[in-house]
């Protein structure tokens, strides 16, 4: 699952990134909060991300 609450809209111009074995999905959910979704392509194990708080976010 990529996130829940999690919307996509032609005005938030969503993209996905597939860069060293992960899918990295933009989403906003229905508090307005921006964040990332990383998928591990051969787990399929998932990891959200709030923008506002991306100091755990590894490379």
């Amino acid at each position: 699952m990529v996130r829940q609450n999690g919307v996509w809209t032609f005005f938030t111009n969503p993209r996905a990134v597939c860069y060293g074995g992960n899918t990295y999905i933009g989403w906003v959910d229905n508090r307005g909060v921006v964040g990332i979704t990383k998928v591990n392509n051969t787990t399929k194990e998932s990891t959200h991300f709030d923008l506002d708080d991306i100091s755990n976010l590894q490379p």
